[in-house]
């Protein structure tokens, strides 16, 4: 079962790149695109925008996740925790650790380190007919160098969030080359709202599907959570999936949430040159 935990793990899509500890999927976008400059976007949204890329060279330093198979009232049958603690090393390149793997509430730590580090001494290993998705923290509308593959539209509704007076925007993102279908990388497209707080111009809250669904995935609905940092900063603090999935004839619903803490600032690495 556990074999089946990790393969719903990867299908979730969104704790794929965490768990792994591929820290170099941290790292933002190139700096050309850190000025947005959107006149076909409403003001509210390009607020949003400048916000995100204020903050986009901080990084997340302390990451919780965690993932369960729910029986048919909700509660979990089969679980796995992990915290990944991410940090600059001498050169200023940003790597990972793992701190704790508990299995079913039992530690098993040394077996997931023994396998991330196969896994980081294999980056490039896959199989052939693999099928799975993933993403990066930048991987959302608010990305000032994906404005053009995003398409916003404004809506009336107006939501009271966490404290936040809040407008809506639905919106479409395309992801060239997020999927993995029998070995061919294949587009996604993100279809979901965004809430901003119509005061300070900071998103709030983000919420998606994706199109297509990954491989056995029936459903699946992604939710991010926005909020302040220490210093002034704006983060993403919290990620949440749900979903329902299919072996065969056999549907599991299942839960995955990822906690975002200790944010660091690290330098961009340069683009070299074609």
């Amino acid at each position: 079962m556990s074999k089946a935990i990790s393969r719903f793990c990867e299908f979730s899509g969104i704790a794929i790149i965490l768990l792994a500890g591929a820290a170099g999927a941290l790292h933002a976008q190139s700096a050309e695109a850190s000025s947005p400059d959107n006149p076909g976007k409403p003001e509210l949204w390009n607020r949003a925008v400048s916000t995100f890329a204020g903050n986009r060279l901080l990084a997340p330093g302390h990451v919780k996740a965690s993932f369960s198979l729910l029986d048919g009232k909700g509660e979990a049958k089969q679980s796995n925790e992990n915290e990944i603690r991410y940090f600059l090393d001498n050169q200023g390149r940003i790597q990972s650790e793992l701190v704790r793997a508990l299995e079913n509430g039992q530690d098993v730590t040394v077996k997931a380190r023994a396998e991330a580090d196969l896994r980081k001494k294999n980056p490039d290993k896959k199989q052939k007919n693999e099928q799975s998705m993933t993403f990066k923290l930048s991987d959302v509308p608010f990305d000032p160098a994906k404005q053009d593959l995003v398409n916003v539209k404004p809506i009336s509704e107006k939501t009271d969030l966490y404290g936040y007076s809040c407008r809506r925007f639905d919106f479409s993102l395309r992801l060239a080359g997020s999927a993995t279908m029998d070995g061919k990388k294949n587009s996604v497209t993100l279809r979901g709202m965004a809430w901003i707080d119509e005061n300070n111009g900071c998103p709030v809250k983000l919420e998606y599907a994706t199109d297509p669904l990954p491989a056995k995935v029936k459903s699946l609905w992604t939710v991010y959570t926005y909020g302040p940092g220490p210093h002034g900063e704006w983060l993403l603090k919290e990620i949440a999936v749900e979903g329902v999935g299919g072996f065969l004839f056999i549907k599991k619903k299942f839960r995955t949430h990822v906690d975002l803490s200790d944010y660091f600032p690290f330098q961009e690495e340069k683009q070299s040159p074609h």
